[in-house]
C-alpha cells in the first residue's frame, strides 16, 4: 500500500511541474519518470552500491528526476539540484550532500535505470507483425547515435561546435540495441567530432551470423559492409547519393535517375562503390508524395543555409 502511495505522490507532481517561465511544461519527463518503477530503481541502487542504508538521504529516483527538472529549467548547479531534490522529498539538503554522491557507483546506477526504463518503453511497441519479422534472423540489431548539448562550462571536458563565435560542449552517444532480447548491447559516450562512419565498426564485436543490423546513412562504410557480408550479417542502410552502383553482369555503371524516370521503381543485385565493388541488393521506391514534399522543402532549407 505504502510503495503505490508513493507512486501515486510522485507521478502527481510530476504532472504539477512548470518551466521556470511560469509556462506549463511539456512535462516529457511524464513519459520516462511517470511510471518509472520505484522497487527496481532501488534494487539497482542496491545492486549498485548507490544506496548502503535504508537512511540514505538521496533518494535514488529523486536524484535522477531532480536533475531532470533542474536542466528544464536551465539551471546547472549542486546547489539547484539540491533545491529541486528538497522541493520533491520535502525536506532540506545541501549542495555538498549532492556533490558527494558524484561517483562511479552513482554513474552505474543512472546508466542502468536508464537502460532498464529504455528497454520497458521499446518492448511495447511490439506487435505480430514485427515478430514474425524476428523469426526470419538469429537477432536483430539497431545501431542509432543521438548528440546531446551539454553547459557552456564543460566544452574544455566535452567540446562541441561553434555557435554565434561561442564553443558548445556536446557528448555523442552511441547505443547497439538487440531488439530481440530488448537489451543493449552498449551505450558508449563519444566526442562530438567522433563521426557515426568512424564509429562503425564498433558494432563487429557484438554481431554473429545471421543477425541483421539496421543503421541509418551516417553509418555507412562499405568496408565495413564488406567485413559485415563476410561474416553473414545482414543490414539494411540508406544508399548515399555520391556512391555509384554497377550492373554485376556488364560492370557498367548504371544511370539510377534515368531508370528510375521510366521504371519508377527499382530491385536488384549490384555492385556498390567505384573501388569497393560490393555485391548488394538495392532496393529504391517512390516516396509518398507528402514525404516527397518534406524532403525537398529540408533540402531547400539546408543549402540556403549553408
Amino acid at each position: 500500500m505504502e510503495q503505490k502511495k508513493e507512486q501515486f505522490v510522485i507521478k502527481t507532481r510530476l504532472m504539477k511541474t512548470n518551466h521556470s517561465s511560469g509556462k506549463k511544461s511539456l512535462c516529457k519527463g511524464n513519459i520516462f519518470f511517470g511510471k518509472i518503477d520505484l522497487k527496481n530503481i532501488n534494487k539497482i541502487a542496491l545492486q549498485t552500491g548507490f544506496t548502503k542504508r535504508k537512511t540514505s538521504k538521496i533518494k535514488p529516483f529523486f536524484l535522477i528526476l531532480g536533475f531532470y527538472k533542474m536542466m528544464v529549467k536551465n539551471l546547472k548547479s549542486y546547489e539547484d539540484w539540491s533545491s529541486e531534490i528538497g522541493i520533491m522529498s520535502g525536506k532540506s539538503l545541501s549542495k555538498q550532500a549532492v556533490e558527494d554522491r558524484m561517483n562511479a557507483a552513482t554513474s552505474k546506477m543512472i546508466r542502468l535505470v536508464f537502460e532498464d526504463k529504455l528497454n520497458s518503453i521499446l518492448s511495447s511497441s511490439c506487435n505480430n507483425k514485427v515478430a514474425q519479422i524476428r523469426g526470419k534472423f538469429n537477432e536483430i540489431k539497431i545501431d542509432d547515435s543521438t548528440v546531446l548539448s551539454l553547459p557552456e562550462e564543460l566544452n574544455t571536458f566535452f567540446p562541441g561546435n561553434v555557435s554565434l563565435g561561442r564553443k558548445k560542449a556536446q557528448i555523442k552517444i552511441h547505443a547497439l540495441h538487440n531488439f530481440t532480447e530488448n537489451s543493449f548491447e552498449f551505450l558508449n559516450v563519444h566526442n562530438y567530432t567522433d563521426s557515426d562512419q568512424r564509429l562503425s565498426d564498433h558494432v563487429l564485436p557484438h554481431l554473429q551470423s545471421g543477425d541483421l543490423i539496421l543503421r541509418d546513412l551516417g553509418f555507412q562504410n562499405l568496408t565495413i559492409q564488406k567485413e559485415l557480408i563476410s561474416r553473414g550479417v545482414y543490414f539494411v542502410s540508406k544508399k548515399k547519393s555520391g556512391v555509384s552502383v554497377f550492373d554485376c553482369k556488364t560492370g557498367i555503371q548504371l544511370d539510377l535517375l534515368k531508370y528510375l524516370r521510366k521504371k519508377k521503381y527499382f530491385d536488384g543485385v549490384v555492385y556498390v562503390g567505384a573501388k569497393e565493388k560490393v555485391q548488394m541488393r538495392l532496393v529504391i521506391q517512390p516516396l509518398h508524395k507528402e514525404i516527397a514534399d518534406e524532403r525537398r522543402r529540408k533540402a531547400i532549407h539546408e543549402e540556403t543555409a549553408e
